[in-house]
């Protein structure tokens, strides 16, 4: 218990433990990307978070440790070390150089970031934090006596974090490492199918037609974990050459890809990216479509007009054309047919690796590709070609996704409404917008398989995809959302279960084939029609805890 104040003061205090705990924050969401226990919001695969991590900048200097793990220890051990300071009254001179050590640091990361184009803004508030808390160490008064053994916590805490997310560290590495083996060893141990007339093969294929190794990669330039793979290809290439290797469009950018809802920050250019590459390969054979490959993958995807008519020229192409067919349906035909393949084989995500038609789980794992393909040419493979490659189609593999990640959990709020028995066999929970198609037809399917069988409970989840009333949706399909979702919370509220799912249905009966207008006015005359109380309705329907509710799923 903090009971001493001192010169110290409580109120300055409270302003630098306010600054830790926002590095300590900020480095604990970059550590925990980096373990893969969570996607950082607003920091998706490739942008600037990714991009940070994957420079030279984003690891400790000859010891490789990430920095952010570095920095979460950092912070906590900074932590315990004001929490000493001010049961002490004073600043030591020693904790005062590690924060001046720290500030220098994060100056240099700052510019680096600036300059580099990663502004990850995690990374900005834990240096943004750590200036801030330089400026309220410096103003602290002093403490002179034994300034060494005033370390004693921060070391401890520095010590104790490090461990940790060491552990932490060869945990995941460990769980993708078991991805990648029960994926290898299943690749390894599977018959050769029969030869189909669809072959599974990607353009541009490198290496021979006839291959007991056949990788298929769905990427995006833009992609860090894209480039590593690449890089793995190439080495395998070197090492085997009766490897074979092709690839697949996948940019993770809505100007080419209709599964995206938004384009994923950092990823602004990846469709012109591919439009780049497939152009070259038109213009320019196999040898050119090489070259804007590896061009492409050395600048991230990203380039500016005058870059990429500097690069068609020096690989000997007439700019002029390559502008001409760029433009053109030609090349966005085959990023299109690539990721129409991708929606049917359940690709979401980049890197994807098949190995003669079996995905690579733990592809990201620290070479997972490299190891795997060497463990199955020590077995022996019999050679092949792409005919008898079949991926599983996309139901098979949400399936499998799923399994792999046992730790996706659902904790059902007190007012989570359900239908079937509260021991079931099968629980279905379903995220859904009430203003989609989507949602309505998943409805429709779920809701006769609780009538039909006596062991499977649903649950529906709110999740209107709407600024207005989700914290991380990114765009509003139907300004209708909101509101409707509180509508069902509120009848849920005020009338239980049967309340919930008669509002419920009248809104998904409503509302996705339609644009019939929504208002308070018709949905409380909707309530009262199933028999709740109009002014009890509208009260619950204004509540901030209904809004509360719906941002809480």
């Amino acid at each position: 218990m903090l009971t001493r104040p001192g010169a110290l003061g409580a109120g300055r205090f409270a302003l630098g433990l306010l600054c830790l705990v926002l590095c300590l924050v900020a480095a604990g969401v970059l550590a925990g990307q980096h373990l893969h226990l969570f996607a950082a919001p607003g920091c998706g695969g490739g942008g600037a978070c990714d991009r940070a991590a994957a420079s030279a900048w984003g690891r400790l200097p000859l010891v490789g440790w990430p920095l952010s793990c570095f920095g979460l220890a950092w912070f906590a051990a900074l932590l315990a070390g004001w929490i000493t300071a001010y049961r002490d009254a004073g600043v030591s001179s020693a904790f005062r150089a590690l924060v001046l050590l720290g500030a220098a640091g994060s100056t240099v990361y700052v510019v680096a970031m600036l300059a580099g184009g990663f502004p990850c803004p995690y990374c900005m508030a834990v240096h943004a934090g750590n200036l801030v808390f330089l400026l309220v160490v410096l103003q602290a008064p002093r403490a002179s006596d034994r300034p060494l053994a005033r370390l004693g916590p921060a070391a401890t805490a520095f010590a104790a974090v490090t461990l940790g997310l060491v552990g932490a560290d060869a945990w995941a590495q460990g769980r993708l490492e078991a991805e990648r083996l029960a994926s290898t060893r299943q690749i390894i141990a599977s018959a050769t199918p029969s030869p189909s007339d669809a072959a599974f093969e990607g353009r541009h294929r490198r290496g021979p037609e006839v291959s007991p190794i056949r990788i298929v990669t769905f990427l995006d330039y833009a992609c860090g974990f894209c480039r590593q793979v690449e890089e793995q290809v190439e080495t395998l290439r070197l090492e085997y050459d009766f490897v074979s290797a092709s690839i697949k469009h996948y940019p993770l950018c809505r100007d080419c890809n209709e599964q995206q809802d938004t384009t994923l920050a950092g990823h602004e250019n990846a469709c012109r990216a591919a439009l780049a590459a497939e152009t070259a390969g038109l213009l320019g054979g196999e040898p050119g479509f090489q070259a804007m490959h590896g061009w492409l993958f050395d600048r991230k995807g990203n380039f500016d007009e005058d870059e990429l008519r500097a690069q068609v020229l020096e690989m000997g192409l007439d700019p002029d054309a390559f502008a001409t067919t760029l433009a053109s349906e030609e090349p966005l035909a085959l990023v299109h047919a690539d990721v129409d393949e991708a929606r049917q084989l359940g690709v979401y995500a980049t890197p994807v690796v098949y190995i003669n038609g079996h995905e690579l789980g733990g592809v990201t794992g620290h070479e997972a590709l490299l190891r795997a393909v060497r463990e199955m040419v020590s077995a022996g493979l019999t050679p092949g070609d792409a005919s008898t490659d079949r991926p599983r189609p996309a139901r098979e593999k949400y399936i499998a996704d799923w399994r792999a990640n046992p730790q996706l959990s659902f904790h059902s709020r007190p007012d989570a409404w359900f239908l079937g028995p509260t021991a079931a066999a099968v629980a279905i929970v379903l995220f859904g917008d009430y203003a989609t198609k989507e949602t309505a037809a998943a409805h429709r399917r779920v809701q006769p398989l609780v009538e039909r069988r006596g062991d499977v409970r649903y649950v529906f989840r709110h999740f209107p995809i709407s600024v207005g009333c989700n914290p991380i949706a990114q765009r509003t399909l139907d300004p209708r959302s909101c509101l409707a979702h509180r509508a069902a919370q509120a009848a849920g509220a005020l009338g239980g279960g049967e309340a919930f799912w008669r509002m419920h249905t009248w809104l998904l009966d409503r509302l996705p084939d339609s644009d019939a207008p929504l208002d308070s006015a018709v949905l409380v005359d909707a309530a009262v029609t199933q028999g709740l109380e109009a002014e009890a309705f509208q009260a619950v329907l204004d509540d901030p805890a209904t809004t509360s509710a719906i941002a809480a799923d």
